[in-house]
């Protein structure tokens, strides 16, 4: 089984400027996600961008990277476009590729191995990595608050009562090469959960989200 890491980092983003070159821990946030694929069981990883300096950055770290066009890194471009993107430009069809987001910097090259792992075990088309979550959710409609995932008006369930319920934590997709391009979405077919732990489980989106994984990073294990 042929596997394929694809790394996608443009250069653009609102909530962070810069964010998957900006500075974490002492080390730009890409080189965690571009370590933890170096140490995986992945036989080759390319790394999608459209900016110079992230391009110098990866390469720098030993990373393969593919130039991407700039109609594919503003904000109307999917990322089922820009993996489509890299699929069209290498010399074959891997038979199982693997989305990993600069944005999950916790995420290791265990974690990776351990879901592919999973996924092969399990037969299935597609996988995602999440984590349990055991909150109580509401939404805000038009009218009024209602809940998601319980009923308020009769009695509220112990947490250790609730049906497990699982938040997509972004850190890994994994499919079947020719699956997706067929149906050109990212989790085709039988689909698999690979469950990861709270901790490790960060996405950084915010500047907050950002802090935080800093902050697991030095006062968390020697991983990092």
């Amino acid at each position: 089984m042929k596997t394929l890491g694809v790394i996608p980092a443009r250069g653009g983003s609102k909530g962070i400027p810069r964010k998957n070159i900006k500075p974490m821990n002492g080390k730009p946030m890409i080189e965690y996600t571009i370590k933890a694929a170096q140490d995986s069981n992945l036989d080759r990883f390319i790394v999608s961008t459209e900016d110079p300096e992230i391009k110098q950055i990866s390469q720098d770290l030993g990373a393969e990277v593919l130039d991407r066009p700039v109609e594919l890194a503003d904000d109307s471009a999917t990322t089922a476009h820009v993996i489509i993107h890299v699929l069209k430009h290498i010399d074959y069809e891997p038979d199982v590729t693997v989305l990993l987001q600069p944005t999950s910097p916790l995420r290791n090259s265990d974690h990776i191995n351990e879901a592919l792992n999973v996924f092969t075990a399990g037969n299935y088309d597609s996988l995602l990595s999440v984590m349990a979550f055991p909150a109580f959710v509401w939404v805000l409609g038009i009218q009024c608050p209602f809940p998601l995932n319980y009923d308020p008006y009769h009695r509220r369930p112990r947490r250790q009562d609730k049906l497990t319920e699982f938040l997509e934590n972004g850190a890994i997709y994994i499919f079947k090469t020719k699956e997706f391009l067929d149906k050109q979405y990212v989790l085709p077919g039988k689909l698999g959960f690979y469950i990861m732990p709270e901790e490790v489980s960060l996405e950084v989106d915010t500047p907050f989200g950002f802090w935080m994984c800093e902050q697991v990073m030095k006062h968390g294990s020697d991983n990092w």
